[in-house]
């Protein structure tokens, strides 16, 4: 958190992980306000837990970003150590909408893709696919979630392994050593994996606050 971070962001980062921060349901405990019900949505407290991962005034832009930007610091990675970008890319320069799609030499990468299945499988955008060829909670949701479209892309797609890797990570940058583990399944190259999750890490956190920051200081009101 500290490399090339500003020293401000990274304290207001840990107050958030700490969860000191001036929430109304802060405020409330405190004797500061009489009412900690969301500003935003007004059906729950509004607390640091509301507000990051639940608050459904959030899920469709700021929460979606974060969801975004994390995901595409793991895609932009695999792309450029198989070739389909260039090496040292940054993800943040990459502007991609639904639908991408990278390939070179059998290897393909889908962006917020929608595969076209039969009718019984109604889980066909996974946010990131990754195919490569080879001949030879949260995570248990999307488990269930994408098993049918695993097993017919194993049915139309012979001669490619498909492997579903669930890539969770909470929204106080959690998590971190199950996501290792999947991350692992998904480089050929041992050295990405450290880098790669802790720039996930990080991009969860920067936005995790970024999100506080607004909703606090009143530009995520109604």
């Amino acid at each position: 958190m500290k490399c090339n971070t500003d020293p401000r962001k990274t304290a207001s980062i840990f107050a958030l992980q700490e969860q000191m921060i001036e929430t109304r349901a802060w405020k409330k405990i405190r004797g500061l306000i009489a009412e900690d019900m969301c500003r935003l949505c007004g059906e729950q407290r509004e607390t640091v837990q509301h507000l990051l991962p639940g608050c459904k005034k959030l899920a469709g832009t700021e929460d979606l970003r974060r969801h975004d930007n994390t995901l595409k610091v793991l895609a932009v990675k695999w792309a450029s150590e198989n070739g389909l970008l260039p090496e040292n890319v940054k993800w943040y320069r990459e502007k991609w909408e639904r639908g991408k799609v990278l390939e070179n030499n059998g290897k393909k990468l889908y962006w917020d893709w929608e595969h076209r299945m039969w009718n019984s499988c109604t889980a066909r955008r996974p946010d990131l696919t990754l195919n490569e060829k080879n001949k030879d909670e949260k995570r248990e949701e999307k488990m269930r979630k994408y098993q049918q479209l695993c097993f017919e892309l194993r049915e139309r797609r012979q001669g490619y392994t498909v492997k579903f890797v669930p890539v969770v990570i909470g929204c106080l940058g959690g998590g971190i050593k199950q996501l290792e583990n999947d991350v692992r399944k998904i480089f050929g190259n041992e050295k990405q994996i450290t880098p790669t999750v802790r720039e996930m890490q990080k991009t969860v956190l920067w936005e995790s606050e970024s999100i506080i920051r607004k909703v606090l200081s009143g530009l995520l009101n109604d």
